[in-house]
């Protein structure tokens, strides 16, 4: 209780004249509880300023950290002295205690809280090898694979795409624009495959949700009046929500590398690039969306959806870059085979990046350059 306090008249002894004290003073939860009705607490204004300035001495820090103590008092002021002092003691003991739980008996085998089992980095030690059948028909699988996921030649490919554009790299672009030969095979195109599957599967999805009503707008073909970018297809359009939504495959470390840091500058220009094409069809694109579906999970519990305000400006930057790379390189015909002079001087204003090795031209070894292999290296 505050300094003087003790000096003032002494309360009633009914719990509705109880003084109204701060919440977080020290003093008032004594001094209500020692005015109850009870009959054992009356007596004169003296001892009852007596008794207050007493219950003021004996308050402790302890006292003032209890929650809710002064109203509890006020509110409920016609209790006896015991009652409180037992509520006192247990609350006490809680925050002592820190409500902890009580210690499990080890004789007890605690079950395990919804805990998945961890996935081995190794095969178990168990595995069985294939038969020899089994081989053979692997490798008849993997070599059908191949053939059919590389049955349309990319390179026949005469512009450039909204997903291309947006890599920080100018040298992949200016060799792009050159029609140079692909030299990086970049694996054996599974992963491209399971995110072409899920694409259909996705596609269908919302070609089901939409049911006619037309807000969903799926795998559009979009077109623009640019010779370098003259067309794309984005994944998603929804006329509720007024975005452009772009479905990504991804493991956990893209995934977390998109909650942490955003897109890569690659998708994020894409995802504006499509909202210009779609405007410029007519459509009324206000949102850009990254939909980054968990490639390596059992459930969707780590679904994550990036979106920002579409911005034309970045989609604009972005093909005024093309255009002034396409300005250096010069006119190539289809079917042309690029000079190395146009690949030297694609090189010039290259830029080095982190995602070298997703490149169809990236050769870390390459010392010959002149088939438009790129090293990584300025």
């Amino acid at each position: 209780m505050p300094e003087g306090d003790a000096e003032c008249p002494a309360p009633s002894t009914t719990a509705s004249s109880a003084p109204s004290e701060p919440a977080d003073a020290p003093g008032p939860v004594a001094s209500a509880t020692s005015t109850t009705g009870s009959a054992a607490r009356t007596g004169s204004d003296e001892e009852g300023a007596a008794s207050e300035t007493a219950s003021a001495s004996d308050a402790t820090a302890t006292d003032a950290e209890l929650p809710g103590a002064s109203e509890y008092a006020e509110r409920l002021g016609d209790l006896a002295g015991d009652q409180y002092d037992a509520y006192r003691a247990e609350v006490l003991s809680k925050v002592m205690t820190q409500f902890r739980q009580p210690t499990p008996d080890p004789a007890v085998v605690q079950p395990t809280l919804f805990r998945q089992p961890g996935s081995p980095k190794n095969p178990p030690v168990d595995v069985q090898p294939m038969t020899e059948l089994g081989t053979e028909i692997a490798a008849r699988l993997k070599e059908m694979f191949h053939g059919f996921s590389n049955r349309q030649e990319r390179s026949q490919q005469t512009t450039l795409g909204p997903s291309e554009i947006g890599s920080p790299c100018d040298r992949r672009l200016a060799m792009s624009l050159m029609r140079m030969p692909r030299v990086n095979p970049g694996g054996d195109g599974w992963a491209s495959f399971v995110g072409t599957c899920v694409h259909a599967g996705l596609a269908e999805m919302f070609a089901w949700a939409d049911a006619g009503s037309g807000r969903y707008a799926v795998e559009s073909r979009l077109t623009y009046d640019n010779p370098h970018v003259p067309k794309g297809t984005t994944d998603l359009i929804d006329r509720v929500l007024l975005l452009v939504g772009d479905h990504k495959l991804m493991g956990k470390w893209s995934r977390n590398k998109l909650k942490s840091k955003g897109p890569t500058a690659t998708y994020r220009v894409q995802g504006h690039v499509y909202g210009l094409f779609a405007r410029a069809r007519g459509e009324q694109i206000e949102q850009i969306a990254i939909i980054a579906w968990p490639r390596d999970e059992s459930s969707l519990d780590d679904l994550y959806v990036w979106t920002e305000p579409y911005n034309p400006g970045i989609a604009l930057k972005a093909l005024a870059r093309v255009d002034d790379i396409a300005a250096k390189v010069g006119p190539v015909e289809f079917g042309e085979v690029a000079e190395y002079a146009k690949t030297q001087k694609a090189a010039k204003f290259s830029i080095n990046s982190s995602d070298c090795r997703y490149c169809p031209f990236y050769m870390p070894a390459a010392k010959d350059l002149s088939n438009g292999a790129c090293n990584g290296k300025q």
